[in-house]
């Protein structure tokens, strides 16, 4: 098995969530440049695709090869999921009754860039449904402990749960690229932790490709059964992960949910990629002759094709003869523009305006900021819309959120020995705040309800 290729779940159906969910991750990585290849392709076939420059590869300084025929510029999954992760752009207050366990927990996570890291888990769980984070606890020295939080894909993880607690962790396989304690070599393994049984729960680590239990090679010691290492105050065993949720869901993994926004994100891309080829090749009239040749083309053989090739770009001046094979003479014309620049973007926009509807957004909260150069591209959202979707990912984030309290706190307790709460940790979120237009509408509001008689002044003394 190569280093950079993880290893494939057993599960057909796992198999399949995680080539999705990939797929989903090189959009909002921008390594989608092949999907989008491979999508032009189907939709317009070879032939075409060749036309647009799609597939054809130019080498360039450095190593490697570039591929030109594709538009990346606009992004619905990116763009939507992006401006929806606002919840962490000023950072959550945390709270409990025990103001002590309170401040503690508030400056873990701050130690922990937990806030700034949560932007980014945001949006990732937005765009892929799901997303985790597993959490670690090390002591540097006598008196600094260090909280570490790692974000881990869903397309790495296999995970299972109880009948009773459906859409929460109780069985995680997580696929990690290890290096060897002794040789350096570099292979994937699979941690494996499960607390399902809370009287045996397990942590192994196995070789992905043999399947052997690697555990005392890595972890030095065998921490199943009594040695578990993950145990709240009363000895009930937990795991270092924690799962957030795009949505509540009857299950772990709802991965296909929002399937629209991802396709719609690729059928614009080739939209906008048949707008650039149309802008370069077709928006000029097109030319034709009849009884003509051209003296200054050249014969040009490629792929053990041979073709007169002749540059006909507007700037350009056609040097034309008489063809001796016409008697009937020559004659020469155009023909208008092979496309409307104007009505084919127009169209284009008009789609990713639908399709960001599947993410939630209304018509009436995407916005075309005048002046802008992106604004032809960018799909922008309202600060009302935003504060919209922040109200109803507040829910399922918050419930994340304060589990990450709990198992931080259970972590650290069992570490260092504090006694800092294992649960009843409150986060409250900053809403976003008020545009210029907006606090000026509120105050033109104000004063028209004062104007009125619908509002009395007071006088503060």
């Amino acid at each position: 098995m190569s280093t950079a290729t993880p290893p494939i779940p057993v599960d057909p159906w796992e198999q399949r969530r995680w080539d999705h969910t990939r797929l989903r991750r090189r959009l909002i990585s921008g390594e989608w440049r092949a999907d989008l290849q491979r999508r032009v392709v189907q939709a317009v076939g070879p032939t075409r695709a060749e036309a647009w420059g799609v597939g054809s590869g130019l080498a360039y300084a450095g190593g490697g090869t570039a591929y030109g025929g594709v538009d990346l510029s606009s992004n619905i999954l990116m763009q939507v999921s992006g401006q929806l992760a606002c919840m962490y752009d000023r950072p959550p207050s945390v709270a409990h009754p025990d103001e002590i366990s309170g401040e503690v927990m508030a400056a873990t996570l701050e130690r922990a860039g937990w806030a700034s890291l949560m932007q980014r888990i945001q949006r990732d769980t937005l765009a892929l449904r799901e997303m985790m984070i597993r959490v670690d606890v090390a002591l540097d020295s006598a008196a600094d402990l260090r909280v570490s939080l790692r974000p881990v894909y869903p397309d790495l993880v296999v995970g299972a749960a109880t009948p009773a607690r459906p859409d929460e962790l109780a069985s995680v396989r997580e696929a990690r690229l290890r290096a060897d304690p002794l040789t350096g070599e570099h292979r994937w393994t699979w941690d494996a932790l499960d607390v399902r049984d809370p009287a045996h729960p397990s942590y192994r680590v196995i070789d992905a490709v043999t399947g052997d239990d690697v555990t005392l090679v890595y972890l030095g010691a065998d921490l199943s059964g009594a040695a578990y290492p993950y145990r709240d105050s009363d000895g009930r065993p937990v795991l270092p992960y924690v799962l957030w949720h795009a949505s509540r869901c009857p299950g772990l993994w709802d991965a296909w949910a929002g399937v629209e926004l991802v396709e719609g994100t690729l059928q614009a891309g080739v939209h906008w990629s048949h707008l650039a080829h149309a802008m370069t090749q077709a928006a000029h009239p097109q030319r034709y002759a009849v009884g003509v040749e051209l003296p200054n083309s050249h014969v040009t053989d490629g792929e053990g094709r041979a073709r007169h090739e002749v540059v006909a770009d507007p700037a350009t001046v056609l040097m034309l003869q008489p063809s001796p094979d016409a008697p009937g003479g020559m004659t020469i014309g155009q023909w208008q523009p092979g496309a409307d620049i104007g009505a084919m973007t127009d169209a284009v926009e008009r789609y990713e305006r639908r399709v960001a509807a599947f993410a939630g957004v209304s018509a009436s909260d995407l916005l075309r900021v005048s002046g802008d150069p992106r604004s032809g591209y960018a799909l922008m959202i309202s600060r009302e819309g935003k504060r919209e979707a922040s109200k109803r990912f507040e829910p399922v984030f918050r419930r994340s959120d304060e589990q990450l309290c709990r198992v931080i706190a259970v972590l650290v307790n069992r570490l260092s020995g504090t006694r800092l709460a294992e649960g009843g940790y409150r986060i409250g979120y900053q809403p976003v705040p008020l545009s210029a237009d907006e606090r000026k509408a509120e105050v033109d509001e104000t004063l028209e309800l004062l104007d009125r008689g619908m509002l009395t002044r007071r006088r503060v003394v």
